[in-house]
């Protein structure tokens, strides 16, 4: 799959104007033609036992929509970072997106970031490539920025979004009567 990461506009309130916003856009999506871009949009809803393996694209513009606090350890790099972090999910340490695993649109990345030189080293310089097993049982985690210095105002900023694991046993819950997931 491949997912942007980028700049768009979204109404997050009826009385509000739109706010500008960072987050993930798939660009690849399997209902029908890409949705356009949405404040925790690119939710993902992946079965167990079934790996997925993510082309993330970093569209960010080079300023910031919030400030950044400098001061703080690793926020002086470029502010168009980011490295993402499934949270909760158990992955290959190449694909955990730790803070020294950030890269940036102009191919510029942390001393961690090895993931294109294993997973796809024919990755463009704003491409970064992931690999989730899904090896677990059911549940929700969720993925987000984790860039050193920025994380707090990359997930603020909204990128950050759901990430569903399904499997047997919560579809036997659903028989049960639990509330299914319902797909547009």
């Amino acid at each position: 799959y491949t997912m942007g990461i980028e700049q768009f506009s979204d109404q997050l309130h009826p009385s509000l104007g739109p706010t500008k916003l960072w987050g993930f856009k798939p660009t690849n999506y399997l209902g029908g033609p890409p949705p356009g871009a949405r404040h925790l949009g690119g939710i993902v809803v992946a079965q167990r036992g079934t790996p997925i393996q993510f082309t993330f694209r970093n569209n960010l513009p080079p300023s910031h929509i919030i400030p950044v606090d400098t001061t703080i350890p690793g926020a002086n790099l470029a502010k168009n970072r980011t490295a993402v972090h499934l949270h909760g999910g158990l992955v290959p340490w190449v694909s955990d997106g730790g803070p020294f695993d950030w890269w940036a649109p102009d191919g510029t990345h942390g001393e961690s970031f090895l993931n294109n030189t294993i997973l796809n080293p024919g990755a463009a310089l704003n491409e970064a490539e992931y690999y989730y097993p899904n090896n677990q049982s059911a549940r929700l985690v969720w993925y987000h920025d984790h860039a050193i210095g920025i994380t707090r105002i990359n997930a603020y900023a909204g990128i950050a979004s759901a990430y569903i694991i399904r499997d047997d046993f919560e579809r036997g819950l659903r028989s049960q009567g639990l509330p299914d997931f319902i797909e547009n």
